[in-house]
């Protein structure tokens, strides 16, 4: 792909000259801004870059002397493959910076778990079976629901009193794998269990996966 050359002051967003890296990572998965290294590898993902839906070669330097790459990655599963491929390259280089749904992303951990979750799950003939963890009863407990100790009871009765049956347990279809797998729900929280669900998936930055859908939680008997 042939590059489009662009003249802007870093961080090259907010000009009607150029790519606004903030406003692109709405329309697209990902956006990835890198500038030139002395790395081997930088044709090699410069060449891996092309391959994106949006490639702009930005200048940085009245002299054109300094550039930067902003990319642009679609909502498939084919260009999460071309980001990730690309992270393979780029992840560990300083001038990198992630932007999804209007944000920056500062982790390449997590940019990259959710690329490798998303391909995942659109690879199973039912997304939900990948995306959805059920739980049982995944809240957080009372600490005064577990005592300060033990106790013993002796009954002297011939026939003992038939013991309270334990409380119902509650299943839970929790919506996001690559987020939710250790988050327990509040149940004395202001929030209803869905909001709480969706916070904390924006909290661990996957809640731009095309295939995330707070709907997607429900309860089972």
């Amino acid at each position: 792909m042939q590059a489009k050359t662009s003249t802007l002051p870093a961080p090259f967003a907010g000009s009607s000259e150029g790519l606004d890296a903030f406003e692109l990572s709405r329309r697209c998965l990902l956006v990835v801004i890198f500038s030139k290294t002395n790395s081997p590898y930088f044709q090699t993902a410069l060449s891996v870059a092309a391959t994106a839906d949006t490639f702009e070669r930005v200048l940085l330097t009245p002299q054109h002397k300094d550039a930067a790459y902003i990319i642009g990655f679609g909502r498939t599963v084919e260009q999460a493959a071309r980001a990730e491929a690309l992270l393979n390259y780029i992840a560990e280089w300083k001038s990198v910076q992630y932007f999804a749904k209007g944000r920056v992303i500062p982790n390449h951990w997590k940019v990259r778990t959710v690329l490798s979750c998303y391909q995942t799950a659109a690879s199973c003939s039912n997304t939900l079976a990948h995306c959805v963890v059920m739980k049982s009863d995944p809240f957080v407990r009372d600490p005064r629901s577990f005592g300060g100790g033990f106790a013993i009871r002796i009954s002297l009765e011939p026939h003992p009193e038939p013991s309270t049956p334990p409380p119902k347990v509650l299943r839970l279809a929790f919506p996001c794998r690559a987020a939710l797998d250790g988050f327990l729900i509040e149940r004395n929280h202001p929030a209803e269990w869905r909001e709480q669900i969706e916070a904390e998936v924006v909290r661990q930055q996957a809640d731009w996966c095309p295939l995330f859908n707070v709907n997607n939680f429900s309860q089972y008997d």
